[in-house]
């Protein structure tokens, strides 16, 4: 069971960059669940430091982003993804 649950969350995680990468939001956004939590908690003022339920998660990251960079550690003993990570704001 801990190879599986590690397993989904790094198909998630891959999944999850891949589709910010390709600023494909729509299919992004299905990944969280209706009352996801996107937590940033070294939040830089761009974003908020936490957003609360699959709509307003859309409504903060519609904007076109590149993501560089990414270093993702997936621990199976949790079942949170904490990712580090930079990236570079892309002009819409």
């Amino acid at each position: 069971m801990e190879n599986q649950l590690r397993d989904q969350l790094t198909s998630a995680t891959k999944d999850f960059f891949l589709l910010l990468e390709e600023g494909d939001i729509g299919k992004w956004i299905d990944l969280w669940a209706e009352d996801g939590i996107d937590k940033k908690p070294y939040a830089t003022g761009m974003f908020p430091e936490e957003i609360v339920g699959k709509k307003g998660i859309y409504d903060v990251w519609k904007v076109s982003v590149s993501v560089n960079g990414v270093k993702v550690p997936v621990r199976s003993d949790e079942s949170t993804v904490v990712i580090p990570f930079f990236s570079e704001l892309a002009p819409a």
